[in-house]
């Protein structure tokens, strides 16, 4: 009598499954985690198809049949479709979405003051980093009016997140409140900033006489 046995190895699949994150904080970090039925090592991460690479952004973790991909310093180019690869003949895979939805958020910069003071004449250059995420639309107003370019007013938002203001040849007209507001679908933010124009002659007043 013969018999024959054969034994097939138990095959990995997720028992756990990727879920969808949303993140709500631009520089926030969030976390993915899966796990299998058992220990599997060779696996790969992918971003919208294109594979991660370890770095201070990106870091994958194993711990035993678990594994976790956390995104920290999340910014807008984070909102992608996410996949972890099981490498093998049998590839197996799961995917995953995050959603990066955060209202703005204006940020005063440390060599920057909330209140300006410049002799008339002079130029005043405001300029402030912003965060949020869709990309906020940024307006400014004046006391209360909406502040429109011309052409001693320039207004600029650059890609880097930053609303610049410049205005050329100041008069004492030009002294008031200005008001950056930046808004999203998922909210508003706003940031006064006060300017003072000094008529040059009161200057001159003010500045004490030297002795001889």
């Amino acid at each position: 009598t013969e018999a024959m046995l054969s034994v097939e190895e138990e095959p990995v699949v997720f028992v756990k499954k990727l879920t969808d994150l949303k993140c709500t904080e631009i520089a926030g970090t969030v976390t993915f985690e899966c796990e299998l039925n058992k220990l599997f090592s060779d696996v790969a991460w992918f971003k919208n198809g294109v594979e991660l690479t370890e770095n201070n952004k990106y870091k994958p973790i194993q711990n035993g049949t678990k594994h976790y991909l956390v995104i920290n310093d999340i910014d807008g180019k984070d909102n992608a479709e996410y996949t972890i690869v099981l490498l093998g003949k049998n590839e197996k895979k799961c995917m995953s979405v995050l959603s990066v939805r955060a209202s703005p958020k204006c940020n005063l910069n440390s060599d920057f003051s909330d209140n300006i003071v410049v002799k008339r004449g002079q130029p005043i250059e405001m300029g402030l980093s912003y965060r949020g995420y869709p990309d906020p639309k940024a307006s400014w107003s004046f006391n209360d009016e909406s502040l429109q370019a011309s052409n001693r007013v320039r207004i600029e938002t650059t890609k880097n997140s930053r609303a610049n203001l410049t205005i050329t040849k100041t008069t004492r007209l030009d002294s008031g409140k200005y008001v950056l507001t930046l808004e999203n679908e998922c909210g508003r933010d706003t940031c006064t900033i006060n300017v003072k124009v000094l008529d040059l002659s009161l200057i001159h007043i003010s500045e004490p006489t030297r002795r001889s």
